[in-house]
């Protein structure tokens, strides 16, 4: 748009231009009389000055004559890269300008938008004031690059990364210039010529990625072509196991135990509850119930009351699980048990300890929270009706046998309690209260197993149903949680508490919805450094929905608590889901438990346990914030422009080398798969490709090779793609399309 300041009074204008004149030396304001005057009739004498102001060119008319409406105005981006040509008769500036003319005082500011002051282009600005044919200003307003496209063109084909700035070349003459982060494998297209595409490649194992830093000439707005060769070794969804023996079933709850295994505990259908050990392999590919002497039975529930086990690890060989156990007719106490299980081969034993505590109470209840504070002090919260929430301290001996030690219900009464640790002694419990706020109190746990409260934190005045916390960085930790509508939002809150415990002034850093439509107990679980991934399904398990899509999002937390949500949720069971429970296996491989559809689909009654195995759901591959990014497991190649998704499902991906090209051209985001072939597309009319400061990724969160990425401010055609696919070995193919 472009704006106009109208004059003001003298001793004003005075002042303005002493404070311009001050400030040139601090924003690089360009002060310039006349230049030149090529055979003028008439001499116009004026002082302009000229700056970028919040990505716009900014002129200001100081003193001397007013121009006229026929005054050129020239913007010179990056060379002749963008050559903008203005005049104040046009229709959108006459109506700026007072009596057709730009006076003492008066502002114009140009319409380019987004010209970044980090590696961003060179702007030079030239005003010709047409009635005497005479440059009137004339000036670089912002140093920076000088070409003739945007996009960058990466081959890999380095012979080693040495881990320093700009060691992974950018061809493309735009200086897009790369780093290599926690080493990713430069693979020798000579020595192993199966694993790189053109000469050399490189290899990336989830962890490690090259980051190259945010520029003008990668932040593409209007059209664009992303594409790389890519194979991958690993799966999206990578591994599923139903019920057997009706070995998981409702409300199934997983913890890692030891080595490979791990342990599941949850309720089949006659009631009865469940401990479960499986072998999960590290890298996700294969799952396998323990089936010798690998599942026991606990407890049992009737009517409408649920056991909702939970577990925790109290040794190296021993757990802990708790349970709403019915120990005669109608009278439900929370009950605990002890299990040994085989690090060799996953077994069970039952120790023959158990503890019920006091508390009778009837109906649904909340799951339990279990923490291990040290070898012999575990600690347990839940609910009953007389008490409220209750916290109990419990020694647990070497042979497995429970003791309660001390008990604190002086909270508020409240529903779905969450234990979790701050600071050596120092731990918390998030709980939704009875007016459905969200409450955090704090607590010194000593060893001995006493109890003492510290402080409490309101974290949410609307409703906060379910809350899950995980630690982020020191005293920053980050809460999710869901809201009571009618299609209850999905929340992530980050926090800080206190080394002594106390929230201080102000505790919350920030808020983000995370899901807007329909969010059921979320559960949150870090990743590495700021990766984080959140389950959750799409209908409440009260009974009154049929049937909840389980949902699975990744998203950033940094350091410092800022929370970077630039992906939506996707689906990882499209028929039923409820109580899904998310943990870590390995760098970006999870696994989940849930409750979900029977072996039959479709209207088939029951709610088996499940237990699948996913890679990180946010972003990975290649990709820019949420402007645009490809990426590909061996079952599924995606690509996105703004987060809109487009894909295309295979399961035999990660056989050998694909292209993968994705394209916007203002109408049609595009997903090509070798040889120009358009797999999948979505009618996307006149949208801007999101501007964003985020630095440009390449092979993060991804598994498997990547070779030859480029990246064009426009969308090529299938005929370009198939020459690039059929001649992908010819020198410099992908510069041949930078134009």
């Amino acid at each position: 748009m472009m704006q106009q300041r109208y004059k003001t009074a003298v001793s004003q204008i005075i002042g303005e231009i002493i404070l311009l004149a001050i400030a040139i030396t601090t924003v690089s304001v360009l002060y310039v009389q006349i230049l030149s005057i090529p055979e003028p009739q008439e001499i116009t004498s004026v002082t302009i000055t000229g700056k970028i102001e919040d990505g716009n060119p900014v002129f200001n008319l100081q003193r001397g004559e007013s121009l006229g409406p026929n005054t050129k105005l020239l913007i010179n981006i990056a060379g002749d890269y963008n050559r903008s040509i203005y005049s104040l008769d046009q229709t959108f500036l006459q109506k700026y300008i007072k009596n057709q003319e730009w006076n003492i005082g008066e502002q114009i500011i140009l319409p380019p938008g987004d010209i970044p002051t980090y590696k961003g282009p060179r702007v030079e600005g030239t005003i010709i004031d047409t009635k005497t044919n005479a440059i009137v200003f004339w000036g670089i307003l912002l140093e920076g690059i000088v070409t003739q496209y945007k996009g960058g063109i990466w081959h890999l084909n380095e012979s080693y990364w040495s881990g320093i700035s700009f060691d992974v070349n950018d061809s493309s003459g735009n200086l897009n210039h790369g780093l290599a982060v926690n080493n990713p494998k430069i693979i020798n297209g000579t020595s192993q010529p199966l694993l790189t595409k053109n000469k050399n490649g490189g290899f990336f194992n989830g962890i490690n990625y090259i980051q190259v830093e945010t520029s003008w000439s990668l932040n593409i707005t209007d059209k664009i072509t992303v594409e790389a060769w890519l194979k991958p070794n690993t799966s999206n969804f990578i591994s599923c196991t139903s019920s057997i023996q009706e070995a998981f079933g409702y409300t199934p709850y997983i913890i890692h135990v030891t080595g490979t295994y791990y342990a599941v505990v949850s309720e089949d259908k006659a009631k009865t509850g469940m401990l479960q050990t499986v072998n999960i392999s590290s890298n996700g590919e294969q799952t396998d119930l323990v089936l010798d002497n690998g599942l026991v039975m606990f407890g049992k529930a009737t009517s409408n009351q649920l056991l909702r086990p939970s577990i925790t690890q109290v040794k190296e060989n021993m757990v802990l699980i708790a349970f709403n156990n019915n120990t005669k007719a109608n009278d439900l106490r929370m009950e605990l048990r002890t299990y040994n299980i085989s690090s060799i081969n996953g077994s069970i034993q039952y120790t023959g300890n158990n503890l019920v505590l006091p508390g009778v109470y009837t109906g649904i209840q909340n799951r339990p929270s279990l923490i291990k504070i040290s070898d012999n002090l575990s600690a347990i919260t839940y609910w009953t009706p007389s008490d409220g929430i209750v916290l109990k301290t419990l020694n647990v001996s070497s042979n497995g046998k429970i003791t309660a030690i001390m008990t604190y219900n002086k909270t508020d009464y409240g529903y779905e309690p969450f234990l979790f640790q701050v600071y050596d002694q120092i731990y918390a419990l998030a709980y939704r209260n009875t007016t459905d706020k969200g409450i955090i109190k704090t607590f010194i746990l000593n060893q001995n197993g006493a109890i003492q409260p510290i402080s409490s934190w309101t974290y949410s005045q609307i409703a906060a149903y379910e809350p899950s916390v995980t630690p982020v960085y020191g005293n920053v930790f980050a809460v999710v949680y869901r809201n009571n509508l009618k299609d209850p939002d999905g929340y992530v809150k980050t926090f800080r508490i206190l080394s002594d415990g106390t929230f201080g002034s102000t505790p919350e850093i920030e808020r983000k919805i995370f899901e807007d439509a329909s969010c059921f107990d979320p559960c949150i679980v870090q990743d590495i450094d700021d990766s984080y991934s959140v389950v959750y399904s799409t209908k409440n398990d009260d009974g009154s929905s049929p049937s909840g899509i389980g949902m699975y999002i990744g998203f950033e937390i940094r350091k410092n608590g800022v929370i970077n949500i630039t992906d939506v949720g996707i689906p990882f069971d499209q028929n039923k889901c409820f109580t899904p429970i998310i943990i870590l296996i390995n760098d970006h491989i999870f696994a989940i438990t849930y409750t979900g559809q029977t072996a039959g689909g479709g209207g088939s009654s029951g709610h088996p346990g499940w237990l699948i195995t996913v890679a990180y759901a946010g972003q990975r591959g290649i990709f820019k914030g949420d402007s645009f990014m490809i990426s590909s497991s061996t079952n599924q190649i995606e690509g996105r422009i703004n987060n809109v998704r487009v894909y295309y499902n295979d399961t035999d991906l990660g056989t050998n080398w694909h292209h993968i090209a994705l394209t916007y051209d203002g109408m049609y985001i595009r997903l090509y798969i070798d040889a120009g072939k358009n797999y999948s597309e979505k009618y996307y009319p006149n949208n801007k490709i999101t501007l964003t400061k985020d630095d440009l990724y390449l092979g993060r969160n991804y598994h498997g090779y990547i070779d030859e990425i480029a990246i064009y401010e426009r969308a090529l055609t299938p005929g370009q793609l198939l020459d690039q696919y059929q001649n992908f070995a010819t020198p410099r193919i992908l510069e041949k399309y930078l134009k």
